[in-house]
């Protein structure tokens, strides 16, 4: 098999890990993003740009939406006997197992395959915009074991403060997740003996304070495009509201090119104003009778009459009921809220989520900041056990509202109204 230059490693080994409910039933990697996107598609389409042709994607197990979305690679990749994108097992889930270092251990056979001088290792579940082919470049013309990305930032992670203390990343900066390896030098670390090396998890806290003290060259570099790690999904919200405040970030060329990817005939365009929909990003067909405002609507989503959605994100296959009341908020692919349902208040107030399948009945109301886990409600609310939890996560005074109730298949929807807006 010919040499390759460089080949990528993603790590998606994200499920339950960040975003909330959003996450409980499918990899992080998997959300929607910017009405048609999944997160992955920024990694994967960095790579197509940076002219990478194998692309490893480390997953923790098997999982069908992840699989029917990749495909055979295309469109990032043309597949081939040398080129193509191919899923990988991470090996989380065995003794010792987890954790990005441990993936690429177990995959180092793959990885000699194809006999790169150099590998790009990548997280597949951020938001982000940079020319990644730069990065490489600069990798390629150092003497560096390993260059790696950081970011400036006041936010802590658990290992910046040793981490500056020994001299691997500088002051004020935190790591991002990309890093681009020697082949040999990857090897080298990544095979040490000792029992410790096995439960070696994170590349920046594990593996570099071990190369730096070996006396082996490290280098930074600054990421100097758009970045948003989604640790809650507050952070995805307000990653959508960029895009909206700037949908070119996400197609130029400066900032790694157009994003490949995404539903199947179902592009994204952005809205500035048309009939009842304002400064909004409509990916597919939609039903749109009510009012959207500054909103990201995925396919097949439907705004009954009267309703109003303001300042929120629908992924694919949501219903709003006639009257509905909608405001930040992230509303899971499926989910069907009735007539009258009331959700946050306009431009006040956090963030709230309404998790994939569920049903609301009719006219019910909640607070800004809710969390609406999981139920389905009936018509008629006495009929029904509410249970109400609350949990404050990471100082965010988010209010949890789990509904639980004993008959799961009495929900009726209905129908659908006339108008149709979208591509």
């Amino acid at each position: 098999m010919r040499q390759k230059d460089c080949i990528a490693m993603v790590n998606v080994d994200g499920r339950g890990a960040g975003a909330g409910i959003l996450t409980t039933s499918l990899p992080k990697s998997m959300i929607y993003f910017g009405g048609g996107h999944r997160l992955i598609d920024f990694a994967l389409s960095a790579c197509s740009h940076a002219g990478l042709d194998v692309v490893g994607i480390l997953s923790g197990a098997p999982d069908l939406a992840l699989c029917s979305h990749i495909g055979d690679g295309r469109p990032w990749v043309s597949p081939g006997e040398e080129s193509g994108v191919f899923i990988l097992p991470s090996g989380q889930n065995e003794e010792n197992g987890g954790g990005f270092v441990n993936a690429v251990r177990r995959n180092l056979a793959f990885i000699r395959r194809f006999s790169p001088e150099h590998v790009c290792l990548l997280p597949g579940d951020q938001v982000f915009r940079m020319d990644c082919a730069k990065m490489i470049e600069a990798h390629k013309n150092s003497d560096a074991a390993v260059t790696l990305a950081v970011v400036a930032s006041s936010r802590r992670k658990y290992e910046t403060g040793d981490m500056e203390k020994k001299g691997i990343i500088p002051t004020g900066f935190v790591l991002t997740g990309f890093y681009v390896f020697r082949l040999d030098a990857l090897q080298k670390y990544l095979t040490l003996d000792g029992a410790e090396v096995k439960n070696w998890r994170n590349f920046g806290a594990d593996v570099l304070p071990v190369m730096r003290q070996a006396g082996e060259k490290l280098q930074i570099w600054k990421f100097d495009g758009y970045r948003r790690e989604l640790e809650t999904a507050e952070d995805l919200w307000e990653s959508g509201m960029d895009l909206l405040g700037n949908p070119s970030l996400f197609e130029s060329a400066e900032n790694g090119g157009k994003i490949i990817g995404g539903l199947m005939n179902a592009p994204s365009r952005f809205v500035e104003e048309e009939l009842n929909v304002e400064r909004s990003v409509l990916s597919g067909l939609q039903v749109i009778e009510g009012r959207v405002q500054s909103s990201i609507l995925s396919d097949s989503v439907v705004v009954e009459r009267g309703a109003e959605v303001v300042d929120s994100i629908l992924m694919p296959n949501v219903y709003v009921g006639r009257n509905a009341r909608i405001y930040r908020t992230i509303i899971g692919p499926n989910a069907r809220l009735k007539r009258g349902v009331e959700i946050g208040e306009k431009e006040v107030g956090g963030v709230s989520v309404v998790a994939p399948w569920v049903r609301i009945a009719a006219e019910t109301k909640f607070p800004a900041g809710s969390y609406i886990e999981r139920g389905y409600f009936l018509e008629d609310p006495s009929s029904f056990r509410v249970n109400f939890v609350r949990e404050y996560e990471k100082a965010k005074n988010f209010f949890r509202v789990i509904w639980r109730l004993e008959d799961p298949d009495s929900f009726s929807g209905t129908g659908y109204s006339p108008f149709y807006s979208g591509s």
